[in-house]
């Protein structure tokens, strides 16, 4: 006689109401646009999740100004200032009421608040060390290591053209790619963007087998698309050391890294006519 022992299988699943807020991410990541809503339509609701590198970096000086302080805005302090004064009494939700906010500032705010601290510093265009293009050219990793697939590579290449990819294990990112040109001025990395490889339709169904994410993405459609008027980035740059990777193994293993905005990356090769898959 055979015994047959079966095992539950567990399931996750999601709510409607949570692959819809997916969706709506996943096209937000597309547009790019959640900081300038902030900044002009007094969105509140943008300011409840953390901003990422690419929402800060189309911002000018002035607009990272007033983003930042919207974070304040948003739990009535009194500005001194009479240029914070008129444009925060332009939205409904404005009531300067206290100059003292520090008991309601959410972490999610400090968070915000230190990120466009460092990306207004970019706009300062002020030089502490140099760095050369040349340093720059190559193909740059967000790890020092690759496990299943490559997370987003970026693509320097000598002529001032970049090329960045996506997580190749994020099957529910929208955006495959960005492309264009790319300058350093001081301490600052400016990226002019011209295309984008997106992907547009598709159903959303949960994240299976080595998906990286909650979600995944079924038959959307890849295009590319050209980006007029040309979006322009700056980042903040560090300056590019040595990363020592062998000394908990006791050997002599090291790589360049670099920090973009708040990303670390690691240069994987010198050379970014080649493609790594």
């Amino acid at each position: 006689m055979i015994t047959i022992l079966l095992f539950p299988l567990l399931l996750f699943s999601f709510s409607q109401e949570e692959i819809e807020e997916f969706e709506k991410q996943s096209y937000e990541q597309l547009n790019n646009d959640r900081a300038t809503k902030a900044v002009y339509e007094g969105a509140l609701e943008e300011l409840q999740r953390v901003f990422s590198d690419d929402n800060l970096a189309i911002l000018n000086a002035h607009e990272l100004r007033l983003l930042r302080n919207m974070i304040y805005a948003q739990h009535a302090y009194a500005f001194k200032s009479k240029e914070l004064q008129e444009w925060f009494t332009k939205f409904d939700w404005y009531e300067p009421l206290t100059s003292d906010v520090d008991d309601y500032v959410t972490l999610v705010d400090s968070i915000n608040i230190e990120r466009i601290k460092l990306f207004e510093s970019a706009h300062k265009k002020t030089k502490v060390f140099d760095i050369d293009d040349d340093q720059i050219v190559g193909i740059w990793h967000v790890s020092p290591m690759v496990a299943a697939g490559y997370g987003e590579l970026f693509y320097f290449y000598p002529d001032h053209t970049f090329k960045i990819t996506a997580n190749q294990m994020d099957w529910g990112n929208r955006l495959s790619s960005i492309s264009g040109g790319w300058s350093i001025e001081a301490n600052t990395l400016i990226l002019e963007v011209t295309e984008k490889c997106i992907l547009t339709g598709g159903e959303i169904v949960e994240g299976y087998a080595s998906c990286a994410s909650d979600f995944a993405i079924e038959g959307g459609i890849s295009e590319n698309i050209t980006v007029s008027p040309t979006e322009r980035r700056v980042y903040p740059l560090s300056e590019i050391i040595e990363d020592d990777l062998g000394g908990a193994l006791g050997q002599e293993i090291s790589m360049p890294r670099i920090r973009i905005g708040t990303t670390d990356l690691w240069l994987f090769s010198s050379d970014p006519s080649l493609e790594l898959y």
